[in-house]
């Protein structure tokens, strides 16, 4: 949780109380590679932190049987299902782990108390939507254009350089592309199939 605290810390300047009810309040949770954090058609009523590890989301559009994926998230990152988190409605979303991983959960209730009860944790809560609202946007803009284009970006960007190391199937499911067509088309065919 220390590695946690530190990185909240950079978007305010956290009070030593508020370090400690968090100490207190989040849950340690490990999750073994491929095991599921969080089922589709369920309340999402915690937001993680990921300590160590790597996680992705899949989403499915009504009445289709195929899943795409819509972000996936390394250490340090939080991940929850945010329409669900917010609404209290059942999630879209399937989220899972796609590496061992040590997380730091704490429900919905805990983070609204939180929220209300320190201002150096709204001024966090409020850096870290728009943080993420920016990555959700930039994902969105980029995966309109064409899967080479997308791959290129992720290549240069440093912030997003880790999507690169996701297993092929998922990275082309983040491209909305079948693996086959990822490997033919993005990467001509010259690196492995995993």
């Amino acid at each position: 949780m220390k590695k946690v605290i530190a990185l909240l810390s950079k978007y305010a300047d956290m009070p030593i109380e508020l370090k400690n009810e968090l100490y207190e309040m989040t849950t340690r949770v490990e999750v073994r590679k491929f095991k599921t954090i969080h089922n589709r058609n369920e309340v999402c009523d915690k937001l993680y932190f990921i300590e160590e590890g790597l996680v992705c989301c899949y989403n499915q559009i009504d009445g289709e049987t195929k899943e795409y994926c819509t972000w996936a998230y390394k250490e340090m990152d939080i991940i929850t299902s945010v329409d669900s988190f917010e609404t209290g409605q059942k999630s879209a979303d399937r989220i899972i782990a796609l590496k061992h991983c040590i997380l730091w959960s704490i429900t919905k209730q805990q983070f609204e108390y939180l929220t209300d009860k320190y201002k150096a944790f709204a001024d966090i809560r409020r850096k870290l939507y728009e943080k993420y609202h920016r990555h959700t946007r930039d994902m969105e803009a980029m995966r309109q254009r064409d899967p080479e284009v997308f791959y290129n970006y992720l290549k240069t960007h440093q912030d997003y350089a880790y999507l690169l190391k996701l297993p092929k199937k998922h990275l082309a499911a983040l491209f909305g592309i079948s693996k086959s067509t990822f490997f033919n088309k993005v990467q001509g065919g010259t690196q492995s199939k995993k």
